[in-house]
């Protein structure tokens, strides 16, 4: 017989990275699933290292799961919420299932080019929001 083999538990599956900017309105997308009708979600931002929580609900899609999109688009505020920098692990639910889990980056800092006409700083990046 062929090589089956045993499939691994979901925490074991290799997952996706998802990127965050805090203090800005983000959008997230997921593959839209047949069961994601007109439902609201619920993202959780679990802290890596450390035991921060952040939790988001009452999410709908964008796109009013619209049949002929193959994804839904969430927006996540962090206008309002400050969230610190670093890795998560995201979670997308509603108030009956887990649809998946991710990794997420928190990014809480930009880089600049430097718009200097002098040779020595003109290659230079600053970052900036730490």
């Amino acid at each position: 017989m062929g090589g089956g083999g045993v499939l691994a538990p979901p925490f074991l599956l290799p997952l996706s990275m998802k990127v965050l900017s805090n203090a800005q309105n983000n959008e997230l997308s997921f593959v839209k699933a047949p069961m994601m009708e007109n439902i609201s979600f619920t993202i959780s931002l679990t802290k890596i290292v450390g035991s921060k929580e952040y939790v988001f609900d009452n999410l709908y899609d964008k796109f009013e799961f619209d049949s002929a999109k193959d994804f839904i688009v969430l927006d996540l505020d962090l206008t309002e919420q400050n969230v610190a920098g670093g890795e998560y692990k995201l979670e997308l639910s509603d108030e009956f299932r887990v649809y998946g889990r991710y990794i997420c980056n928190v990014v809480d800092y930009t880089f600049e080019q430097s718009d200097s006409t002098n040779d020595l700083f003109s290659s230079t990046v600053r970052v900036s929001n730490l």
